[in-house]
């Protein structure tokens, strides 16, 4: 049930009744904000509960208000849809909860045992726009609740979860995530890929996922809560082709236990048929309703806005540093494969990951102005393509008259590494 009104300052103000396990389904445009109140009764968005009296605001998103109880909700502003709905899926999502704690109290039990047993390793699977991001919320949110401090895995390099978009990422959360900032961003582990898409290097992303699994290992074996609280990894949208090979290398790698399918019924034949997933639980979740198709512009706007978010904040609470430097200053390098690689181009390593990945200089402005740089730990050029990264920076201009380059930093102060890395993501704003 809904009743509207106009508010003294002019704007629309509905507030909305909810019964048992509905939700309220809200979408905002990037111009025109909601405003969010929990007026009476218990509510949660994704898994992290909304306090009583507390008014959040939101734009260019796509939310569902649920309560388990009841809950009487305020919104204000124009939103561009806004409807209950009491067929969700979340008593769904609340029972792959518990198949997760179930293995999380086994892993606890067996500690000082002669086999300790790992917490579970979840995987998301399925295509764009069935709510993989959401999903991942919700099941470490309720996690959270338990006491556990569960790893969010982002291999979603499209639109960039933890950090900016473009990298591999993980970090554990202690705390429910914020409904408007998301992740934790205090110690996140980040690996800097470049590039939207996995075609550019395929083999640079899977030795990307296999050095975040070697960490995340090493964390497990020292930390008794770590190993018991599992992980829960958040995957891409493309499952066919090269995007299938790469789950199920991540899977393999992660060393994943569990799978949850959302959203297609074949990829969940697929993937209950596949030899080198045997012995892992494949569960099939059914998509919520409220999930919404993106379209491409929308895709694109909340990369940018990502990635403005990274320096500014999301409400511009950051002052991030403008800093101007000679050219030859920023050693800029990207990572080619072998075959591409200029006859300047620098060998990486000698492992078997490396031997098709060559580091070459990032030089011309072309590649330099827009992009979006990641400050490297390594010590050395050789070791860009497997340290992780301290942070990011844009390049927002290049004067080659007087061999200048501004570029825009988090903070003020010299740069944390010696040697930043580039690739495609490029980036666009004042």
């Amino acid at each position: 049930m809904a009743t509207s009104a106009q508010g003294e300052d002019g704007e629309e103000t509905t507030v909305w009744t909810l019964g048992k396990e509905c939700e309220l389904r809200l979408e905002a445009s990037w111009e025109n904000p909601l405003q969010v109140t929990l007026q009476a009764g218990k509510a949660e968005v994704f898994g992290t509960e909304i306090p009583v009296g507390h008014e959040f605001s939101f734009k260019g998103q796509k939310i569902a208000v649920f309560t388990w109880h009841g809950a009487t909700i305020r919104v204000k502003g124009k939103p561009e849809v806004a409807y209950q709905e009491s067929d969700t899926p979340m008593a769904t999502y609340l029972n792959a909860h518990g198949i997760l704690e179930a293995r999380r109290q086994r892993a606890k039990e067996s500690t000082g045992k002669e086999q300790e047993l790992q917490g579970p390793r979840v995987l998301l699977a399925g295509p764009v726009d069935v709510g993989k991001s959401s999903i991942s919320k919700i099941l470490i949110n309720y996690a959270v609740k338990k006491g556990w401090a569960p790893v969010m895995v982002d291999l979603d390099i499209g639109q960039g979860n933890l950090t900016v978009p473009g990298a591999i990422s993980a970090v554990p959360v202690e705390a429910p995530i914020d409904i408007l900032r998301g992740y934790p961003q205090e110690i996140p582990l980040v690996y800097q890929f470049g590039h939207t898409s996995p075609t550019e290097n395929a083999e640079h992303y899977k030795y990307l996922v296999k050095r975040v699994a070697e960490v995340l290992d090493a964390r497990c074996k020292a930390s008794e809560h770590a190993r018991c609280s599992g992980m829960v990894i958040n995957t891409m949208g493309w499952v066919e082709g090269l995007g299938y090979t790469l789950l199920l290398d991540a899977a393999m790698t992660l060393k994943v236990d569990v799978i949850l399918v959302i959203g297609q019924e074949r990829l969940y034949s697929v993937l209950k048929g596949e030899q080198s997933l045997k012995g892992k639980e494949i569960v099939k979740l059914p998509k919520s309703g409220g999930v919404v198709t993106r379209d491409r512009d929308y895709r694109q706007k909340s990369r940018q806005m990502r990635i403005k978010e990274y320096f500014y904040g999301h409400e511009e609470e950051f002052m991030p540093h403008s800093q101007s430097v000679p050219i030859e200053a920023l050693k800029a390098y990207r990572l080619l494969k072998k075959q591409s690689a200029s006859n300047h181009a620098l060998p990486v390593g000698q492992t078997a990951e490396h031997k098709t990945l060559t580091v070459a200089p990032m030089d011309s402005t072309k590649d330099l102005m827009h992009t979006i740089l990641a400050v490297s730990h390594a010590s050395t050029v050789e070791e860009i393509a497997a340290e992780n990264v301290a942070g990011f920076i844009y390049v927002s201009d290049i004067d080659p008259i007087n061999n200048r380059l501004t570029y825009l930093a988090p903070c003020p102060g010299p740069l944390p590494g010696k040697y930043l890395l580039g690739g495609t993501l490029k980036a666009y704003f004042e």
